[in-house]
């Protein structure tokens, strides 16, 4: 069941079973303009690559930035009892996608969130992932390996979201594409 508000989408779902539910989304495109500063600040929180800050460059000043883009967002919910439920590691097929390489219903901290991004079910290498804790205002941005892999230190308690930007000049050479995946997880206190 949908219902749709003013700023929101509220899902509501009943499950047949027990397991590790998977909850996904991808919504339509949506255009976005934004000032020089908010690029400078918004190229800073996706890990942009040198070739992007350059592309962007170029561009600068003789154009104001607009882009297109996609969003994707995937969880996990636990359905009573989940041992034993590994559908977490099948990709559900967004266009741009976080599968997680262990178990996220057993997250804790000391532990390790190791993840492959995937781009139309395909590993994407040398992507900018970043990781982002409740309660930090510091975002953790590591490099997708060949694999598309890569694994970040659970180094404290609460909710966390992953997320990657997938930022490219569109076909007209002037305007932005993007594809934006999220994954949200907790991480447990350590027993």
């Amino acid at each position: 069941n949908v219902k749709a508000a003013d700023r929101s989408l509220a899902l509501t779902q009943s499950f047949p079973r027990a397991g590790l539910a998977t909850v996904w989304v991808e919504l339509k495109p949506k255009p976005i303009d934004l000032t020089d500063d908010q690029v400078a600040e918004y190229l800073d929180e996706i890990g942009a690559t040198e070739d992007l800050r350059s592309a962007w460059a170029a561009r600068k000043g003789r154009v104001g930035w607009k882009e297109t883009y996609t969003k994707h967002a995937k969880t996990f919910v636990a359905v009573g009892k989940v041992e034993g439920d590994r559908s977490w590691q099948t990709p559900v097929g967004m266009g741009l996608e976080i599968v997680p390489l262990g178990d996220p219903s057993s997250l804790q901290v000391g532990g390790e969130i190791r993840i492959r991004l995937l781009g139309n079910g395909k590993p994407v290498a040398g992507q900018a992932v970043g990781l982002l804790i409740e309660g930090t205002k510091t975002r953790n941005i590591r490099t997708t390996d060949a694999d598309g892999g890569v694994i970040f230190p659970a180094g404290r308690a609460g909710a966390a979201m992953l997320f990657a930007v997938h930022l490219r000049p569109g076909e007209d050479g002037i305007s932005w594409v993007s594809d934006f995946t999220t994954l949200t997880v907790r991480i447990r206190p350590t027993p």
